[in-house]
């Protein structure tokens, strides 16, 4: 037996801006990745817009431009947006509703908080979600739902294939703020 070792370092750093002006909140955000032997930068613009002037009905809707380095050291884009719509169900509750679409691959997104590593190109996902506040907003609790399609590629005997599948996720988990 041959011993087998591997070991990666990975890196993420986000810096963002954020400026809230009367009923609007606008976000501009960078993102620089070291994962899996690629770079990859991320531009991002963020607006949100509360029509009632309060947190309990809000709009939603982003752009993402990423920028991946190939081997021959260019620079492949890929450019995602992202829709959506929050409310308060209750004291310390909000549901969510949202669509992304364009061309997601790899993409980290939260300001760095979720890292999607997947092997498919997403072409678009839908998205349902419940956070729920306690202890002054100090912990989270979150469930998400998320179905997304994906195109995936294969080769059988030379010949290139591709297939559209479609994923179903359901994420739940809890937040600590200091």
């Amino acid at each position: 037996l041959y011993p087998y070792s591997f070991k990666q370092n990975s890196f993420i750093a986000y810096l963002g801006l954020q400026q809230k002006i009367s009923n609007l909140q606008l976000e501009l955000g960078v993102l620089y990745s070291s994962m899996n032997n690629e770079t990859r930068w991320q531009q991002e613009i963020d607006l949100r817009y509360y029509p009632l002037g309060n947190t309990n009905l809000y709009l939603t809707g982003s752009f993402t431009n990423q920028m991946e380095k190939e081997q021959t050291s260019t620079w492949h884009n890929r450019k995602y947006w992202k829709t959506g719509t929050g409310f308060r169900i209750a004291k310390n509750t909000w549901a969510s509703a949202g669509y992304t679409f364009g061309d997601l691959y790899k993409q980290i997104e939260n300001q760095g908080y979720s890292i999607f590593n997947g092997v498919n190109l997403v072409k678009n996902r839908k998205e349902l979600s419940v956070y729920q506040y306690l202890f002054k907003g100090k912990l989270n609790l979150f469930l998400i739902w998320q179905n997304q399609k994906e195109k995936n590629n294969y080769t059988i005997n030379d010949e290139l294939n591709s297939q559209n599948i479609n994923v179903q996720s359901i994420i739940g988990g809890m937040k600590w703020n200091f």
